[in-house]
C-alpha cells in the first residue's frame, strides 16, 4: 500500500494534498459521461485537453531534469 499525495505550488506556498482514499479514475469518467447523457447536457472535452497538457508539461519537465512547467489554465 501506498499513501498519495500531490503537491500543489502557487505563489511560493506550497500547499500538500492526501486524498483519503484513491478511487478508479475510469469508473468516474463512466459516470460523468453517463450523467451527461441523462441530463442532456453533453461534455465538451475541455478537461481531456487541459489533462493532456498536464501530462506534456510533465514530460517536458522530466526531459529537462525536473525544470518548471508551466500549464495554461492552471
Amino acid at each position: 500500500p501506498f499513501q498519495p499525495r500531490l503537491e500543489l505550488e502557487k505563489d511560493g506556498k506550497v500547499t500538500i494534498l492526501r486524498p483519503s482514499a484513491a478511487g478508479n479514475i475510469y469508473q468516474a469518467v463512466i459516470r460523468a459521461h453517463a450523467g451527461s447523457i441523462l441530463s442532456g447536457q453533453p461534455l465538451d472535452g475541455r478537461g481531456a485537453v487541459h489533462n493532456l497538457r498536464v501530462c506534456e508539461a510533465a514530460h517536458a519537465s522530466a526531459r529537462a531534469g525536473g525544470e518548471w512547467r508551466r500549464v495554461d489554465g492552471c
